[in-house]
């Protein structure tokens, strides 16, 4: 899921989505449970964050509760199912946006997403504009489609955020094999 709380990117340790259900009916608790992550290096300034899908993405809010670090990792406190993360706010005052446009291809079912590797943070492109990105950053950015007749397509570029700007992409036709190994490899 996209790491970003209030428009403002997080830096990730790690993320589980815990579900429970009888049949179709979702159930919950009436009181705290532990998970775990795993992390060789936990950092102790991550807190637990939980998301909420609102059908479009993810929400995440800051619990403001800590982890406690074991042999394993992270080992966290909530009475929450769902969305779960080990994050700390990465964002900057000094941000730049990018807008996407393309002259061969309508944008308009394109997925488009922007990995910052030194957080290893997920940016989801809304209406092909990006929340804002610390000027400075080290991004990747991925477009991603797939035509009526299964073909996939994609555009995938590195760069530095230093100003807002637009980006004017064109996709290549992939395969699913091809893309894999791209994303396995970010």
């Amino acid at each position: 899921m996209p790491t970003i709380a209030n428009g403002t990117i997080l830096e990730t340790d790690g993320e589980v989505r815990i579900r429970a259900t009888k049949g179709v009916q979702n159930l919950s608790l009436n009181c705290p449970f532990s998970f775990e992550m795993p992390n060789a290096s936990p950092n102790s300034n991550m807190t637990i964050y939980n998301g909420t899908d609102n059908g479009t993405f993810v929400d995440w809010a800051n619990t403001g509760n800590s982890f406690t670090f074991t042999n394993y990792g992270y080992l966290g406190y909530t009475s929450s199912f769902g969305w779960l993360n080990a994050d700390i706010n990465a964002g900057s005052s000094f941000s730049n946006t990018i807008t996407f446009a393309s002259q061969t291809d309508n944008l308009t079912n394109v997925g488009i997403f922007i990995y910052i590797p030194a957080t290893k943070t997920v940016m989801q492109v809304y209406n092909l504009t990006s929340g804002a990105i610390p000027n400075g950053t080290a991004i990747k950015v991925i477009l991603m489609a797939q035509d009526a007749s299964g073909q996939l397509f994609s555009y995938t570029e590195s760069r530095t955020a230093s100003a807002n700007t637009t980006m004017t992409v064109s996709l290549n036709s992939t395969t699913d094999a091809d893309l894999t190994t791209y994303l396995d490899a970010l």
